[in-house]
Parts: structure tokens; C-alpha cells; sequence
């Protein structure tokens, strides 16, 4: 039994459902190297802690190794590419029973679509969950790294829910898809996320799949209704914190300014490389047809976005960032987007990895921290007590890129609950005016 079991009131004990009506949540962010190492920078201007921490990234948000609150009793959920749980940073890891490799699938039943999540056939059954996919895991333990890893972890205590998503894929040389294993493809989004909502408390979203980065964002799917899926993260009251994606774009101009910014012309989008090309794509794509979850009244509270900043507090060059609505900058803030990390191919080595993939995790791993710090509040109401506690008084804050600012876990520790709690007034710190 975890050490502080009965601290947390409030943990869910739901049973596992699997058959879900859906609305996509397309968790379309940052792989390791996608963008993530190109525009480093050294350096800072904040005071180094006295010892020098395993993970500079937990220094620069106000971690402290000795605070009596790592996470114990919350149930923290992340899907991604699979995990070496035997990796030293991971030896004293709570990982809990629904942990695994799952894939989904359509199914007509009477007049219903559904969508069928089921643990994927003929997997290893390692812990690592997808040994198959060399490598590829890499992505994942970076990220339960900085969540729950035991010396770069910011909650090492939280019970982590680790579902491997990832597909079997084969590419070409240049990257691209050329053929994908029709029995482990991976799931949409939908399908994990009721099956997380049954049983955490909050939800890390900082994987990639094909198509331009459309984090935290409802895709309306013909045929498939949304409300169950959305209805139970609502219900159960699932935090979810999402990785702002590697495209270096504002969200503003894709979402918001639709008026003002008009899509990419042919010539424009024929000539455009790198970052410009990916903001013509979502500009011609993504525009219209996907909304982000942050601007649907209904679901906003549930969810925040992070961007990934250097070790200047600059944000990076590849992470998007909120741009001019006031509505996005009041859901986002950043978070150091290089961290040091798990090796996946070692049980002691560890890598440097950088993209907003891994600034969220630092979010969530905050996020358990407080939700353990404060029993009281709703999960909701833990994002809002993050957000409203960023830091904005370092140089060169701007919300356009910063949204609330700079994570400060000392600063949400040290917070009165009572200030961000479910109906209190002016729970939520206001950018709009």
C-alpha cells in the first residue's frame, strides 16, 4: 500500500469500460527530436539550487526534493509509446494494474458506433509493454521520466496509468509512413481517454500520430457522437494537461484569427519548409473543422496546454504557443522543454531530450503534487491553481508566448486553496480584459 493512501479523499475505484462513443482528442505533440534540439540555448537567470538537481528543467520550476508532497494516492495517466519500467529511475514505481498495450477499433452494435478498446494481441506482456517497437519507446520513458522518475521526476510517488498507443509502423527513408501493422494500429484518442476517465485523476496528452500538430483539439467524426466520451471526463472530473506541439505556430492564427489570417496560397504552400510549412498546413487543414478544447465552454476547465521555454525562459523556437487570444493565453503556460531523462535501450544510462513533450509532464508531475498538497479541490481546480500561480515576473514574459507564465510549483504549494476553488469567485487569474 502507497505510504500515504488515505491523504488522497477523493481517488476514483471505477470499473474499466471499454466501449466508448467518441469525439477524437487528437494528442498531436512533440516526439523527442520533432523540432525539440534545434534552437538550444544555455545559460539562465535563475539562482542554482544549492546541490545541483539530476534534472536542471526541476530548478527552474521551483522543485523541491525535499517536499513532503511527490504525488502519493494521485492517479496520473499518460498514453504514449511504451516505458522501461526496469530503468533505475523507475525502482520504486507505482504502476497500476491497468497499465498496457491497447489498440481500438470502429464497431457498428445495433444503431450505435463505438469505438472497442482492447490490449493489443501477441505483445510481449513486458513491462516496457512494446518491446517490439525498439527504440520508438524512447519518447514514453523520457516522458514517465520526468513525471515519476526518482531523481528527475517531479511526483515519483503518483500511481502511474501507462498506456503504450503506439503503433507498428514502417517508414521510408525520409520518414515517411509506407506501411502500418493492421493489428496494433494506434488507437484514436477517444478510446483511452473514457478508459482513463474511469480511473484517474489526471491525464498527460504529449504524444504524436501522422498529421499536423492539433493538440487538445475535438474533431467532429461522421457518424460518432461525442457526448459520452466528454461527458465522462467532465463527470469524473479528469484534469488533462497537454503538450502545446513542436510546429512553432501560434494557435491564435489558426483558431482564432480566421478572419484576419487567411490560409496559405499554393504558391505559399508549395514553397513554404520547416516551421512555415507546417503553419500552411494548419492553416489549410486544420482551420474549420477542429476545435480546441479550450474554447469550448463546456469542456475549457478541464484542460490546459503547455509550451516549452529555455533555460533563458525564451520560449523555443519549435513550440507553439497561445498568440493573441486572451481565451488561449488564460489556458497555457510553459514549462522547460529539455530535460535529462530514462534511457529506454539502458536500466542506468540517461539522455537529454527536448520538445514540449517534455515541458507537459513537469505539468502533470506539479499537478499531482498539488492535488495531493490539497485534497479538497477538484482536479479542475488544481489546473486553475497552476495557471493562476505561473511566474510572469521574469524577463521578457510575454502572454502571446508565455500564456499565464512559467510554471512555479513553490509558488502553487505554497497557494490558499480556498482562492481557486469550484465556485469561488475569480478562481481562474484573468489575461482577459
Amino acid at each position: 500500500m502507497r505510504k500515504k493512501d488515505a491523504v488522497r479523499s477523493r481517488v476514483k475505484n471505477k470499473s474499466l469500460s471499454v466501449a466508448v462513443s467518441s469525439f477524437i482528442l487528437t494528442t498531436l505533440t512533440a516526439c523527442g527530436g520533432g523540432g525539440g534540439g534545434s534552437d538550444e540555448n544555455s545559460g539562465g537567470n535563475l539562482t542554482p539550487e544549492p546541490t545541483p538537481n539530476p534534472n536542471p528543467a526541476l530548478a527552474l520550476i521551483n522543485h523541491d526534493a525535499d517536499s513532503p508532497f511527490d504525488g502519493t494516492g494521485v492517479r496520473v495517466a499518460i498514453y504514449d509509446s511504451g516505458i522501461n519500467a526496469s530503468h533505475d529511475e523507475f525502482s520504486d514505481l507505482v504502476l497500476s494494474q491497468f497499465s498496457g498495450s491497447f489498440y481500438s477499433y470502429t464497431e457498428v452494435q445495433g444503431t450505435d458506433v463505438v469505438r472497442i478498446l482492447d490490449e493489443t494481441p501477441n505483445d510481449d506482456e513486458d513491462e516496457d509493454f512494446s518491446d517490439s517497437n525498439n527504440g520508438r519507446a524512447g519518447h514514453g520513458t523520457g516522458v514517465a521520466s520526468a513525471l515519476v522518475g526518482n531523481t528527475r521526476g517531479v511526483s515519483s510517488d503518483s500511481e502511474l496509468f501507462f498506456f503504450d498507443v503506439n503503433n507498428l509502423e514502417e517508414t521510408d527513408g525520409s520518414g515517411n509512413v509506407i506501411a502500418v501493422d493492421p493489428i496494433a494500429v494506434r488507437p484514436d484518442s477517444s478510446a483511452a481517454l473514457l478508459h482513463t476517465a474511469e480511473n484517474a485523476d489526471l491525464l498527460g496528452l504529449n504524444f504524436a500520430n501522422y498529421s499536423i500538430t492539433n493538440v487538445a483539439t475535438v474533431i467532429v467524426e461522421d457518424g460518432i457522437s461525442n457526448e459520452s466520451t466528454w461527458d465522462n471526463i467532465v463527470t469524473n472530473d479528469v484534469g488533462m494537461i497537454a503538450a502545446a506541439g513542436n510546429t512553432g505556430y501560434s494557435f491564435s492564427d489558426i483558431f482564432v484569427n480566421t478572419d484576419t489570417v487567411p490560409e496559405c496560397t499554393d504558391e505559399e504552400f508549395d514553397n513554404a519548409t520547416g516551421y512555415e510549412r507546417d503553419r500552411c498546413i494548419a492553416l489549410r487543414f486544420d482551420r474549420g473543422s477542429d476545435y480546441p478544447t479550450t474554447l469550448i465552454p463546456a469542456y475549457e476547465e478541464q484542460i490546459m496546454i503547455v509550451g516549452a521555454v529555455n533555460a533563458s525562459l525564451e520560449l523555443e523556437r519549435y513550440s507553439n504557443f497561445p498568440g493573441d487570444s486572451c481565451d488561449l493565453q488564460e489556458r497555457w503556460m510553459v514549462a522547460p522543454g529539455t530535460i535529462t531523462a530514462a534511457d529506454y535501450d539502458s536500466d542506468t544510462d540517461i539522455v537529454t531530450q527536448s520538445g514540449t513533450s517534455f515541458a507537459a509532464p513537469l505539468v502533470t508531475g506539479a499537478a499531482a503534487a498539488v492535488a495531493e498538497a490539497f485534497p479538497s479541490l477538484s482536479n479542475k481546480a488544481v489546473l486553475r491553481l497552476l495557471l493562476s500561480t505561473a511566474d510572469r515576473s521574469f524577463t521578457g514574459y510575454n502572454a502571446d508566448e508565455h500564456g499565464q507564465g512559467l510554471l512555479d510549483l513553490k509558488a502553487a504549494l505554497s497557494a490558499n486553496p480556498s482562492d481557486y476553488a469550484d465556485g469561488a469567485p475569480d478562481n481562474l487569474r484573468s489575461i482577459c480584459l
